[in-house]
């Protein structure tokens, strides 16, 4: 009986430490506030705004490009645990007027002032983004 109760204790040993890093995880309320994407090309912008009900997201914000355009820009999205899937609005309202175009955010927090994903705009242009919380 000994070796299957010294298997017993590292099992759930195991299993404590796999679940004592879940919480470290900042909690999905950070994601409320105002947030500034990071590593931008000078003169391009985008700052969000973000709500959260339940398990949507809702927000607001403004975006700019090097040279060329910007407006507003409206979030709609959702957290499924840790992640957080969110579509993004951006009119071009000031300097070249355009059609609105989209960007399909999928990410996590990092931290509490960290935000890490996948942006995906009109055309299937993507990369990797972060976002800083102010």
């Amino acid at each position: 009986m000994r070796p299957i109760s010294a298997l017993l204790v590292f099992t759930l040993a195991a299993l404590a430490s796999s679940c004592g890093s879940d919480a470290t995880a900042p909690p999905i309320s950070a994601l409320e506030g105002s947030w500034s994407r990071l590593d931008e090309i000078p003169g391009s912008s985008e700052q969000w705004s973000i709500a959260l009900t339940g398990d949507a997201v809702s927000g607001t914000g403004s975006w700019s490009g090097e040279a060329c355009c910007g407006g507003p820009l409206s979030i709609v999205g959702s957290v499924s645990g840790d992640s957080i899937h969110l579509n993004v609005t951006l009119a071009a309202t000031v300097g070249n007027p355009a059609p609105d175009h989209h960007e399909h955010f999928d990410g996590v927090l990092i931290s509490s002032s960290e935000l890490r994903g996948k942006s995906t705009f009109d055309g299937g242009v993507s990369g990797t983004v972060r976002f800083h919380k102010q």
